[in-house]
């Protein structure tokens, strides 16, 4: 069970943070370049990020707040193999993904309901 927080989503940035909308949802499979914390551009927050780089393009994978994910023992690796189900954005002209679910391998991580809502 995914432990319930509490976490403000707002933008520090005069772009809305982008709504999720469940049936536009994609599935993408690569290979994670990077796995990083910073300072999320679209929430503002301290978050966990990583950059999947498919076949055409690389993307920046917005993914959960930091204290989230490590309370979910969320992991993956540069190098990995992994499917993201998502949503494509563009935020400050950037391609990237808003991640509602990671597969790498065995392990299988949610991070939204099936209705795109965080579960932080």
């Amino acid at each position: 069970m995914i432990p319930p927080l509490s976490f403000a989503q707002e933008s520090d940035s005069s772009e809305p943070v982008p709504d999720y909308e469940i049936s536009h949802e994609i599935r993408l499979k690569g290979v994670v370049d990077e796995v990083k914390d910073r300072i999320c551009p679209i929430t503002g927050g301290m978050e966990w990020h990583l950059m999947l780089k498919t076949q055409n393009k690389i993307y920046e994978v917005h993914i959960a707040p930091i204290k989230f994910a490590k309370m979910y023992e969320a992991a993956v690796h540069k190098g990995d193999t992994i499917e993201i189900v998502g949503l494509k954005i563009k935020f400050h002209h950037l391609d990237g993904i808003l991640a509602r679910e990671i597969k790498d391998g065995d392990h299988e991580f949610l991070f939204r309901d099936e209705k795109g809502k965080p579960f932080w």
